[in-house]
């Protein structure tokens, strides 16, 4: 990387070897942000050159409170969005990665679905458009597994509408299971009733014991 930058910097510096051009400090600054908005993470590099931007026009502490906002709003952007995969069996290992990256087994008649993110007010919706509109689209589906491998929250929000959700499956006929929910996540849904509301049955170790439960795979 390190490489493409000096690349980057010397030809949008210099036109040729004689060519001399004076950079100040912040032009210095602006091209780095330039080149970090290229080739890393967009909305980042947009974060950065807004917080200098308003650093430069309104002054320091009113351009770093600009920029933690903005910070914030990202962050709440990217996390009502979380990555949701469709998951399915890795040969004939205990393994389970996303259909669209692999070569997998699946069932047509369970769903299992994997979250990469921790479960709250914002993302919440997400996950049950998500679902619903899935089911909406396959008729065949008799059972949806909610891998919770990468969930280390569920607030009383997304508790909510997994409950209306929950509900709302079993009036057409769809039953709702859940694995790999980690240690803490689990005492909290004890607590709270929710695991004697879903049924202790519904909670499996593993992925891998659900599937061949669930769909003999």
């Amino acid at each position: 990387m390190f490489v493409e930058f000096s690349d980057f910097f010397r030809s949008h510096l210099f036109s040729s070897v004689n060519d001399s051009f004076i950079l100040t400090e912040d032009m210095a600054i602006w091209i780095v942000l330039l080149y970090l908005s290229h080739y890393w993470d967009a909305p980042d590099a947009i974060a950065w050159l807004t917080t200098f931007g308003a650093v430069l026009a309104l002054g320091v502490e009113q351009g770093i409170m600009l920029g933690a906002l903005i910070a914030l709003a990202l962050h709440l952007w990217r996390t009502s969005h979380p990555h949701i995969a469709i998951v399915g069996r890795l040969g004939d290992s205990e393994h389970f990665r996303n259909v669209l990256r692999h070569n997998v087994k699946t069932s047509p008649e369970v769903l299992a679905v994997r979250v990469d993110a921790s479960l709250y007010f914002a993302n919440a919706k997400y996950l049950e458009n998500f679902l619903t509109q899935t089911i909406a689209d396959r008729s065949d589906i008799k059972s949806v597994l909610l891998v919770c491998s990468a969930i280390n929250l569920i607030d009383a929000s997304a508790l909510e509408i997994l409950e209306s959700l929950i509900a709302d499956f079993r009036n057409l006929g769809i039953q709702f299971y859940f694995s790999e929910v980690k240690g803490p996540v689990m005492d909290k849904l004890a607590k709270i009733g929710f695991v004697d509301y879903v049924g202790r049955d519904r909670f499996f170790l593993s992925t891998d014991i659900a599937m061949q439960e669930l769909a003999g795979i």
